[in-house]
């Protein structure tokens, strides 16, 4: 036993450990003398963090961002524009002797062979196609632009804008076409003169005035549906005065009452219905 108690006194006993040290006390601050420390100024390093940021950014690049096309930045619109505007400049001195005579075919269609003191520009055959043209084109873009509008569409595109525009100027040679087999098989040759220079006469007087709504509707977009409505307007006016005159050469008797109402169905409405349509299918499409 005595020699168990000697090993057990030899063995080192853990103790436990002493008693924490008090917390030393740390100095209390005096907010009377806050206005005596120094002031660290941050914005040095925050300057250095931003220049590091851009440093790093710009070896990333930027994030492409969406470019709206719109109608004045073509350069095919716009050259189209300019090669009216000048058409209508170098013809200007012939210009309002030519709507006089358009004004005079409109108003007063003769019945009988043309006067030959009749006072006719050289170039009056060269203008009225001119104008004819400019209102084909100008009646295109007005459409394309109405469709897009009315219809909440995307922007349309060169060759879907291009599509609509050859559509009326194809509807419109057709209907030159049609027209003088029509004027020529119901009233001979005198007859689809007549109804021709009118149709002539109708078509270059709104090309004069086309270019005018057709130049609004592309540089100032937010006046897209006004000057759509104005244009539908002026066109049906310009319409209704062909159709008059048309009636006041055909008819003759009772019978021309039934002829005009075939004659409305199927030159005027329905290819005008078609047009609306296609025209539609292809800004639809935004070829």
């Amino acid at each position: 036993m005595d020699t168990v108690a000697a090993n057990i006194d030899s063995l080192e006993v853990l103790l436990p450990p002493a008693e924490a040290s008090p917390a030393v006390a740390y100095p209390q601050l005096d907010t009377a003398t806050v206005g005596e420390l120094p002031v660290v100024d941050f914005s040095a390093a925050a300057d250095t963090v931003a220049t590091a940021v851009e440093r790093e950014s710009w070896t990333c690049g930027l994030e492409p961002a969406v470019r709206h096309s719109a109608e004045a930045n073509r350069s095919g619109l716009l050259a189209a524009i300019a090669f009216f505007c000048l058409v209508m400049v170098f013809n200007f001195k012939h210009l309002r002797r030519v709507c006089g005579h358009y004004m005079e075919a409109l108003t007063r269609p003769r019945t009988g062979r043309t006067n030959l003191f009749d006072e006719h520009p050289a170039s009056e055959t060269r203008l009225t196609l001119l104008l004819m043209a400019q209102f084909a084109v100008c009646a295109g873009i007005l459409l394309c632009e109405g469709l897009v509008h009315a219809n909440s569409l995307p922007s349309a595109t060169n060759l879907s804008m291009t599509a609509v525009v050859a559509l009326v100027v194809g509807y419109v040679v057709l209907q030159a076409v049609v027209y003088s087999i029509t004027g020529y098989t119901f009233g001979g040759r005198e007859v689809m003169r007549r109804w021709m220079a009118s149709f002539s006469a109708v078509h270059s007087l709104m090309g004069v005035v086309a270019i005018v709504p057709m130049a609004l509707a592309v540089f100032y977009p937010q006046a897209v549906g006004g000057v759509c409505t104005a244009s539908v307007v002026l066109y049906v006016l310009g319409r209704i005065v062909f159709i008059f005159r048309g009636f006041k050469i055909f008819y003759d008797k009772i019978l021309s009452c039934f002829y005009f109402i075939l004659y409305l169905c199927t030159l005027e409405i329905i290819p005008l219905f078609l047009v609306y349509k296609y025209a539609l299918v292809l800004t639809a499409k935004a070829l």
